[in-house]
Formats: C-alpha cells, structure tokens, sequence
C-alpha cells in the first residue's frame, strides 16, 4: 500500500530541456512557444507542434518549451490501495516564457482513494505561451475497485496558459478491472 498525506508530495523531476522533445517548438528565433505532450503547445503557424506519448500506458517526459523545460515523469504499481491526501505531480514549471509540457502520471493500483490532487499540468507563462498538458492514466486492479473514493476534478492535465496563447488539454484515461484496455 502507498499512502500520501496531506501536505504530503511526490513529484517528478524536469523532463526535456528547454527546446528538446518530440512536442517541442524548438528555439528557432525566440519563437516564445509552448511544448506539447499529450495536448497541443500554444503555438503559431510557423511553429507548429505535435502530441507524442501513449494515453493507456503514459510512460514519456513533457518537451521543453522554447525557453524552458518540460514535466518529468511516474510510474506506481501498488498491488494494494493508494490513498493520496497530498499532491502526485508531473507539471511543468510556471515560468515567464514559452512554457514546457506536463509529463507522464502512470499509476496502477489494488485501489485508489483520497482527496489529494493528482497533476501533469502543462507549464503556465507569465509573458508569452503556455505548455501543452501532459497524460494520466489511473487503472485498479481489485475487481470490486473503481473510482468513486477520488474527487475526480482534482485529476488533470490542463493546458498552461499564457498572453500569446493557451497550451491544449492533455489526456486523462482510467480503467477498471473489469474493463479490457479497449473499453
């Protein structure tokens, strides 16, 4: 079992530097664009960025923005319950240009409950775009577990924003036992 406290955190580490990444608007003439991972960057035409990474099994770090980098990423297998109170995160940092993506959430659990947040939130720019969000994938294992102990709104992967443009949703998939990985 894995529990997370309130006021408690795990947290990834940086994923791609700042213009690396296959979601990355490189640095080409101080371009000032989000990353994209699992949502698109805030880009413009000339500059145009692409979603990467897989929405059932998330295992990829978010790209680098062109001035910063990008969320790193988790990977939990709990044969017993999570309970998270606290905060699991693979954001990209907050920054004043060209944000990076979220990273990559991949937890599988006997269960999960709690109040706490789980996050791959795209970088959010103080001056230009914002990062694309990242993936979440939650999947139980016990056959009678499903989702109804988390606060399903405290699960994301938003799009950071920013005064030149809004980096686009990233994904979020959950899965029972009951369910095949189609379903």
């Amino acid at each position: 079992s894995l529990t997370v406290d309130a006021g408690g955190r795990i947290e990834a580490g940086l994923g791609y530097a700042a213009g690396y990444g296959p979601g990355t608007p490189g640095t080409a003439d101080n371009n000032h664009r989000g990353a994209a991972h699992g949502g698109k960057g805030a880009d413009a035409p000339a500059y145009p960025t692409t979603t990467y990474g897989s929405v059932v099994a998330p295992v990829a770090i978010g790209s680098g923005g062109c001035h910063n980098p990008g969320g790193g990423a988790i990977r939990l297998t709990v044969a017993g319950p999570i309970t998270n109170n606290g905060i699991i995160s693979v954001n990209a940092p907050d920054m004043q240009y060209a944000c990076g993506s979220g990273g990559s959430l991949y937890i599988v659990a006997g269960s999960l409950a709690g109040t706490g947040r789980f996050r791959a939130n795209g970088g959010t720019a103080s001056g230009t775009s914002g990062g694309g969000g990242g993936r979440i994938a939650l999947m139980v294992t016990n056959a009678s577990a499903d989702f109804s102990g988390l606060i399903l709104t405290n699960v994301t992967a938003y799009g950071g924003t920013g005064p030149s443009g809004n980096g686009g949703a990233g994904t979020l998939y959950l899965r029972t036992a009951s369910q095949g990985p189609n379903d």
